[in-house]
Formats: structure tokens, sequence, C-alpha cells
């Protein structure tokens, strides 16, 4: 009859135990995603929106530079873990001029002219398979020759659209594989009790 009782007694407490662990076990659930979202979320941006840009600047032409200035920068609160995900591309003379903005949306046919000089300067035809968009550059110049200006009108950059693709194309990639992970990090730091 004693031992009846022990074992009613241990049957309870065994349970009594069990659904407090359960409990904590639960409570802690939100706390581990989050963990989890702060440790691995910019790394797998990286690897599916980051490879997506990078393909989507070659396939546009971009520069290597624009190509390398992609941030994706995570900001944990209280609130939760928010992804940043921005191009960080400015003039090299004067980072006022938001070059990632116009290349983004881009620009219609202005003129430029020189602000702390006498003339612009450049060399027709030095920018690669890239030429200079100037509306006219001398009839009787030739690819090599150096060129003065004091003011003209050059077209408009062609407006890209590449972060706008990147986030398009590369979201879904991301939330995939971010919620495969997820899922596979909260399998393995599950007990036996499957919580």
């Amino acid at each position: 009859m004693e031992f009846f009782q022990k074992s009613e007694y241990q049957k309870k407490f065994t349970s009594l135990k069990m659904g407090r662990i359960t409990r904590l076990r639960l409570q802690s659930y939100p706390h581990r995603v989050e963990e989890f979202l702060r440790k691995n979320a910019v790394s797998i941006a990286h690897r599916t929106m980051g490879e997506e840009f990078l393909k989507l600047c070659a396939d546009r032409g971009m520069t290597q530079r624009y190509s390398q200035s992609l941030v994706i920068e995570a900001e944990s609160s209280f609130k939760g873990t928010k992804l940043k995900i921005y191009v960080d591309y400015k003039d090299r003379d004067d980072p006022s001029i938001p070059l990632d903005l116009y290349f983004e949306e881009g620009t219609k046919d202005h003129w430029i002219a020189p602000k702390n000089k006498k003339a612009l300067h450049w060399i027709k035809g030095g920018g690669g398979d890239r030429p200079q968009a100037i509306f006219s550059q001398g009839a009787g110049s030739e690819a090599g020759d150096s060129m003065f200006s004091k003011g003209h009108f050059v077209r408009g950059i062609t407006a890209r659209k590449i972060i706008t693709d990147t986030k398009k194309i590369g979201y879904p990639k991301f939330r995939k594989e971010l919620m495969r992970e997820l899922k596979d990090y909260m399998k393995s730091t599950a007990t036996a009790i499957g919580v």
C-alpha cells in the first residue's frame, strides 16, 4: 500500500515538474527566436539579397565601387530586430551628392558647371565602355583628347532600380532561407518534451 501511495506522489510531482518545464520552455520561445534573428539575419540577408544585388549590378553595368556599396545592418531593440538594407554611394569629392539616389531613380538632362575651378576637364572617350554623356564634344576632337568646358548640358542618368529590384527579387529568397534556418534552430534547441 505504501508503495502505491509513493508512486502516486511521484506521478503528481513529475507531472507538476514537466508542466512547469513546458511552461518555461514555451515562455522562452520568443526569446530564442529573437536571439536567432539577432545573430543570423544579417548573414542570411548577405547570402540571399546581397547575391541578388551583385547579379543585378553586373547585369546593369555598374562599377565595382557601386557593387561594393550595399549596406545590410540589423538594429535590435525591445520591439525586435529590424533589418536595414540600403546603398551608400556618394560622390567622392562631395559626400552630400546622393549618387545612390541618382542611379536608383535616374535624373533628367541637366547643366553642369565648375564650382571651384575655371573649367571642367575630362578625356574624350575616357569612360571606357561607358562614354561621357555630353550632348556636344567638339566635332574636331578625337578620343583621348583633353576636353575643357565652362559648363554644358549632360544627358541624365538612366534609372537602374537596382535596390528596388534587389528587394523585389531577393526578399522572397531571404524570407524562405530565414524560415528554413529558424525551424532548424528551434528544432536543435528543443528539449526532449519537444519545446
